[in-house]
């Protein structure tokens, strides 16, 4: 004769806590089937197992008392038996997931999902989460999993939304093959990138991390580019073990050794400044002239300009009110600033400037190729603001909120850089207290062969010849034939 078992309602569980359920039901079920004397077990005296639902003498319902795995006993009382193997069975897989580790531990996690999981942990609330999303979803491809974008709405809210890996047609394509043109300078790099995506995180070791920093160096990339890159699997392995209770795992990011990066500052002289002057002039879009000359009297960077609102200036305080570097500031704003500000015309939307980030990128390309500025990149314009207030007298403290920043280090270097000012200092001591030395002339064996000239002058001394000015030349004489 064939069992017919009884079915569990419809419910929202997990496949872990129905299937907890079921077993629980088809044991009842199968302990109230009729089966033949002599394969019937031994019954058990006592209460029953506390992971199943059992009943009390002389009770209405079933009771559910199971024990948890950190000990604890919960109780409740339930109608049916399978409401409470239902509710045995949510309460085992909501303890059991409290102690595992996420994504299954090192040991099941592979390096891609890893960061996956930290970019909408962390990287989404980054300034800078953009440029981390590009390396973190170059790890992506190398587990086949989505890339990350990040999305801003009206109202300032961030969030990740995953995109397709496959080029778009269209004017897509032709962005896709100078993506591929890039990746093939840095082929080995990519490659290992790649093959530590697909990687468990328990098998990831610090040697092979050294590898990576090596190869990136030696294709060329700057040490502040291996910094970057070791640093986000170092802060990733981090917060696996601090919060996703990876217990006992090490950090294969900690032993890499890297050198240091070298800040970047970059100075413009007068004439420089007129050529860059020159070439905005003759820009298309009108809107980034005013854009260039805010970065350098607001020292913003570009991602605080684009973003900023109308509504976030106080003309009357010469405050602005701004997104900076994973946190809001308040910059002030000098008279040219403000001036320049008021002179803007205005669309009707609340923002000040209506271009994206793309768009600058490419209209500055033009500009400082059009001003013989190669090399002049858009985030230098801040440190040119930087160094011009430094020059004009700013203290560190006054220069650390101009630049929005929460402690003096980066404004002691920018104070201590300005080597215009020593110089003048050194130019001014000369020449109110002078010197007692005497200059030494101007050699005219300037480009004659040194030895000769210290084997003449050897000769000259063993001789007994008298000794002649340093800048006196002895031609000798013709002998008479």
């Amino acid at each position: 004769m064939k069992k017919v078992l009884p079915q569990l309602p419809a419910t929202g569980l997990t496949p872990v806590a129905q299937a907890t359920a079921a077993s629980a039901v088809t044991s009842a079920a199968a302990q109230a089937s009729p089966t033949p004397p002599t394969a019937a077990p031994a019954k058990k005296r006592g209460r029953p197992c506390n992971a199943k639902p059992f009943q009390v003498k002389d009770c209405q319902g079933w009771c559910a008392h199971p024990t948890l795995p950190d000990g604890t006993r919960p109780q409740r009382t339930f109608d049916t038996e399978a409401e409470a193997a239902k509710w045995i069975a949510e309460q085992m897989e909501k303890a059991t997931a409290a102690i595992q580790p996420a994504l299954g531990g090192p040991e099941q996690a592979t390096v891609g999902q890893l960061l996956f999981k930290y970019a909408y942990r962390a990287t989404v609330l980054k300034g800078g989460a953009n440029a981390e999303l590009t390396r973190i979803n170059n790890y992506l491809a190398g587990n086949a999993l989505p890339s990350l974008r990040l999305v801003v709405d009206s109202e300032g809210r961030r969030k990740l939304e995953q995109v397709a890996t496959q080029p778009k047609a269209g004017i897509q394509r032709g962005w896709q093959q100078y993506i591929d043109a890039r990746r093939e300078l840095r082929e080995q790099t990519y490659t290992l990138i790649h093959r530590i995506g697909g990687m468990k995180c328990s098998r990831l070791t610090t040697e092979l991390l050294g590898e990576l920093a090596t190869v990136m160096e030696a294709e060329g990339l700057s040490e502040s580019t291996v910094q970057k890159e070791i640093a986000l699997l170092k802060a990733a392995f981090n917060t696996a073990s601090r919060e996703w209770r990876w217990k006992g795992f090490e950090n294969p990011a900690v032993g890499i050794k890297l050198g240091k990066s070298e800040s970047r500052f970059v100075r413009v002289s007068a004439e420089e400044e007129q050529r860059l002057a020159q070439a905005l002039a003759r820009c298309d879009n009108p809107q980034m002239w005013p854009l260039v000359e805010l970065a350098i009297s607001t020292c913003m960077r570009k991602g605080s300009l684009l973003g900023l609102k109308w509504s976030q200036i106080s003309f009357e305080t010469g405050e602005a009110h701004v997104w900076g570097k994973g946190f809001n500031v308040t910059l002030p704003l000098s008279p040219r600033a403000i001036e320049l500000l008021k002179s803007l015309p205005r669309d009707g939307s609340d923002k000040v400037f209506s271009m994206s980030s793309n768009a600058v990128q490419l209209a500055w390309n033009h500009v400082r190729k059009n001003a013989r500025l190669p090399h002049l990149q858009f985030r230098d314009l801040r440190h040119v603001g930087a160094t011009f207030y430094a020059k004009a007298g700013l203290n560190a403290h006054q220069l650390k909120t101009v630049l929005g920043h929460k402690s003096t280090r980066m404004a002691d270097i920018y104070v201590n850089l300005v080597n215009s000012d020593v110089c003048d200092a050194m130019t001014r001591a000369e020449t109110d207290h002078g010197g007692s030395r005497a200059m030494p002339p101007a050699d005219v064996h300037a480009g004659s062969d040194i030895k000769a000239i210290m084997a003449q002058r050897r000769a000259q001394r063993l001789n007994g010849q008298p000794e002649l000015p340093p800048n006196v030349v002895r031609f000798p004489m013709k002998r008479r034939a």
